[in-house]
């Protein structure tokens, strides 16, 4: 009987000292599954990978409908991918906090704010008033935090942003469309005045605009005149826009920002 407890407190104590582990082996067991993940994504690229993360989680439901043998089926099935998901983001962090800079892409998008005048920085950097192109270079999905905080605007504005094109839902910054409007802020004189997406902006108060030509130049010298134009207008003052629509001029009237 004695031999028996002995016996039994012995396994006992030897199932419980075998597994207990170290700080050293759990670093050792976290190297080893990275390891593995690493070598089982191995033949992806940074944007492959992060597509195929992508195609995963859009397959994922909220809830499965299953009951019994059907319901564990789907929960497994849940379960499986979120693992998956799970597994794609360590190695998507690893390649990021290694310096990978394969999947690396310069990626842009519109900040805006009602009213506009917004001063928007990232990291303590100042990149401009709203509404204002915001661009950075990273890994797509990657967080970035940008701080907005109300600020007087250092010339009239009307609300509308340009000088970029949209291709399958990205922005592009492009030249060739400096004088034409690429989004209408709303509640902004712009969206007052009627103007919409696709108005190219031929003059000011009369004053005609320089015509862009799709260099950068052009584009260059658009902005500064029309910078010059409003600040000669001045804030919460009468402006007349002559605007291309569909191949045909058109005026619009209204104010600028107070």
């Amino acid at each position: 009987m004695s031999t028996a407890k002995l016996l039994v407190a012995t396994s006992l104590l030897l199932i419980l000292v075998g597994c207990a582990t170290t700080p050293e082996q759990e670093a050792a067991n976290r190297s080893a599954e990275a390891n593995k993940i690493q070598r089982k994504y191995a033949t992806y690229t940074t944007p492959q990978l992060q597509l195929k993360r992508q195609e995963i989680a859009a397959t994922i439901p909220d809830w499965y409908w299953g009951t019994g043998i059907a319901g564990a089926i789907q929960a497994g099935q849940i379960e499986g991918k979120k693992k998956q998901v799970a597994e794609i983001d360590r190695e998507l962090l690893r390649r990021a906090e290694s310096g990978d800079t394969a999947g690396q892409q310069m990626s842009h998008f519109l900040a805006v704010s009602t009213p506009p005048g917004a001063r928007i920085e990232a990291g303590g950097k100042f990149l401009g008033i709203t509404p204002i192109m915001v661009s950075f270079t990273g890994h797509p999905g990657a967080q970035h935090n940008l701080q907005a905080t109300p600020a007087t605007l250092d010339i009239p504005v009307l609300g509308y942003a340009y000088g970029f094109k949209e291709t399958d839902g990205n922005l592009v910054p492009d030249d060739a469309s400096a004088s034409t409007i690429g989004f209408v802020t709303p509640n902004t004189p712009a969206a007052q005045m009627g103007l919409v997406k696709g108005d190219k902006i031929l003059a000011m108060n009369g004053i005609v605009l320089p015509e862009t030509t799709g260099s950068k130049e052009s584009a260059q010298a658009y902005k500064s005149a029309t910078r010059e134009q409003l600040t000669k207008t001045g804030f919460a003052a009468p402006i007349t826009l002559k605007v291309l629509r569909d191949g045909k001029e058109i005026e619009v009237k209204g104010t600028t920002a107070d």
